[in-house]
């Protein structure tokens, strides 16, 4: 059985200290709702504990990712709640058992969070409040409207002899789409190939942040990287073990929506392979 850190996904910083990525990265605000599993490969009849938290220094903790969603996704499309859900000052802590071979895939759901506001500024949303930017600076004619997070945080974890499918897809209207590169996962110096969705259509020019374990210690607050026209992006990472890739856009709110408009999160975690 492979864990994360060895035993413990809180060993060998150091191993886990530097990324080399491509196309000119540039620092990124890195801030970031994620489910860090004790292993990504279980045995048959084995039990995961998975951390849920939010940071600005993957993968130590900070704040408590709390949901009313939180659900595993077997093989077969089914959802499940987790054995054991335990909320704490920093994180939340989650359980689940794995009886059956197969792909699962642990889910924080749609998880809205706080509200704000936000307006349009030269055809683009901009949340207020950052930047000293507030609703008495708005220039002449530009809308006030209200604005809600919603977080989508993810990880898959294969249970037994089974293989990872060749691209790891999350939930939600921004989803991200990772090619896995190989049934055992992905190796350190192959390249990550990353598209970004909305609603199904590709996010052009969206950027794309990609942290590294204890990367705060070494490059800051993550990388950014810009998707092409066709939403996709390719990064790389020479150091093994967890990674969390992630993307933020905001859009028109869905129907029956307390607010005007979401600004979405979707975050993935993944492991490199030596």
């Amino acid at each position: 059985m492979r864990t994360v850190f060895g035993s413990s996904p809180f060993r060998n910083i150091a191993m886990f200290a530097a990324a080399a990525l491509t196309a000119t990265p540039h620092a990124a605000w890195a801030h970031v709702g994620f489910l860090l599993p004790s292993t990504f490969h279980v045995e048959e009849g084995g039990t995961v504990t998975t951390i849920a938290s939010f940071s600005d220094r993957f993968p130590n903790v900070e704040h408590p990712l709390r949901s009313t969603d939180f659900h595993v996704l077997t093989p077969g499309g089914e959802s499940r709640a987790f054995g054991e859900v335990h909320a704490h000052d920093q994180m939340t802590v989650l359980t689940a058992r794995f009886d059956d071979p197969g792909v699962y895939r642990l889910s924080s759901g749609n998880r809205l969070g706080r509200k704000g506001q936000a307006s349009i500024i030269d055809g683009s949303y901009v949340r207020l409040g950052r930047d000293g930017l507030g609703a008495s600076s708005l220039p002449e004619g530009a809308p006030l409207l209200t604005s809600q997070t919603a977080t989508v945080s993810e990880v898959y974890i294969r249970s037994g002899d089974a293989d990872l499918p060749e691209v790891l897809t999350t939930s939600g209207r921004l989803s991200l789409s990772l090619n896995a590169g190989g049934a055992d996962g992905f190796t350190s110096g192959s390249p990550l190939a990353v598209a970004v969705m909305f609603d199904g259509e590709p996010l052009a020019s969206t950027d794309v942040i990609f942290v590294s374990s204890f990367g705060s210690y070494t490059e800051g607050d993550g990388t950014t990287h810009q998707t092409d026209d066709q939403g996709q992006v390719t990064l790389a990472a020479d150091q093994a073990g967890p990674y969390v890739v992630l993307a933020r856009h905001m859009a028109e709110a869905p129907e029956g929506a307390e607010t005007d408009i979401r600004s979405y999160t979707t975050a993935l975690v993944f492991e490199i392979l030596p």
